[in-house]
């Protein structure tokens, strides 16, 4: 049941908060 809860709201929020925010800041401060 921890591993479980534990898995479950680190992986949704931390890959789609993380990769999408920088990845898009990094390409338009270099294209602006």
């Amino acid at each position: 049941m921890q591993t479980t809860k534990t898995h479950v709201p680190s992986v949704p929020p931390s890959p789609t908060s993380q990769p999408p925010g920088p990845p898009e800041d990094h390409t338009v401060t270099p294209l602006t």
